[in-house]
């Protein structure tokens, strides 16, 4: 839950300097970021000093390029799901740099942004997605204007002797996920798991090694 002060109740507070005023954009996008430092090494606090400008440069050579950033983010989310909350959702934190979103220039000023404690190349935990998953629902109910819309990569599968995901419900499923691709398993009713447990693996898998989710 999102209280008044436009914190999230539970989330660890850890309020960093680099935020700005929103200029009059109402919030309608959520930015999830992820990021280590150093890179690929988990579970330290060098994220927390980066956000707050208590990063040492001396602390390891990566460091020494970006010490003097002036960056955050709304919530940090590490590896056992942890949040921190480090500048208040009515205020726009500085994490997405120069940016646009459909004709919307300065993304900060009209975005949440979440990171997530991870590598383009590691798998997130499971404890990540339940707290992303959880604060999201927050979030989105507290900003209803945020759009609904998903920009990433999804994969649709259906059983062939299914009625789920008929032709005719595909072009609402794309104008909600917008890069939506579907799959269809030979000779397989609604229970896919069950039916065609190695089939459904490998079309996952398939999908994971050719597109990146974030």
């Amino acid at each position: 839950m999102i209280n008044k002060s436009y914190f999230l109740e539970g989330a660890k507070q850890c309020l960093s300097p680099n935020f700005s005023e929103r200029q009059g954009d109402e919030v309608s996008l959520l930015v999830i970021h992820n990021i280590s430092l150093p890179p690929g090494e988990f579970g330290s606090d060098n994220i927390e000093k980066l956000f707050t400008n208590q990063l040492s440069p001396e602390a390891h050579p990566y460091f020494e390029g970006i010490s003097s950033l002036k960056v955050s983010s709304h919530l940090l989310i590490n590896r056992e799901g942890l949040i921190t909350q480090f500048v208040p959702f009515n205020m726009a934190a500085w994490h997405a740099g120069v940016s646009s979103f459909q004709g919307l220039n300065d993304c900060n000023q009209f975005s949440i942004g979440i990171e997530l404690e991870g590598t383009d190349d590691i798998n997130y935990t499971k404890e990540q997605y339940q707290s992303l998953i959880e604060v999201s629902k927050d979030i989105m109910l507290s900003f209803p204007k945020i759009n609904r819309k998903f920009f990433g990569q999804t994969l649709f599968l259906k059983g062939e002797k299914s009625e789920y995901i008929l032709n005719e419900h595909r072009d609402i499923i794309k104008s909600l996920f917008i890069k939506a691709r579907f799959a269809t398993l030979k000779d397989a009713g609604h229970w896919l798991h069950a039916e065609k447990p190695r089939e459904i693996e490998s079309a996952v898998r398939l999908f994971f090694n050719e597109k990146k989710i974030f």
